[in-house]
């Protein structure tokens, strides 16, 4: 909270709701709540918004709002397809090797229980 008693961009990070009512938000923005609704319902806020044409209640995006808001980057860099491939390579490689090693478990328990079985030692 501010010095006046208000909300501001730390208190909304403490809270754990998704959404948050526009005057929550106005209130952080220091602005008047029915502009930032009109804003809101007009599609000019760079942030996620439930904003009803009918003229009902605004909600904002909690997280959205306060990473617009704290200067991050809106989005994750987009992964390329070069990424996408990188990751698929290593999955199969990861996948091979555990195929090679219940490959070699059952291998291994197989001659064991014939050993059993026949009598042989190996």
């Amino acid at each position: 909270m501010t010095e006046d008693g208000k909300l501001d961009l730390e208190d909304l990070k403490l809270m754990s709701s998704t959404i948050i009512p526009n005057a929550m938000a106005a209130e952080a923005l220091r602005m008047d709540p029915g502009r930032l609704a009109e804003y809101a319902r007009k599609g000019q806020l760079g942030w996620k918004v439930l904003a009803p044409e009918d003229g009902s209640r605004v909600y904002h995006n909690r997280e959205d709002f306060i990473q617009f808001w704290s200067g991050k980057p809106e989005k994750p860099p987009e992964r390329t397809a070069e990424d996408l491939l990188t990751e698929i390579i290593e999955l199969i490689r990861v996948q091979n090797t555990m195929l090679m090693e219940i490959n070699s478990y059952v291998k291994s328990a197989s001659a064991a229980s014939l050993t059993e079985e026949k009598g042989l030692v190996i």
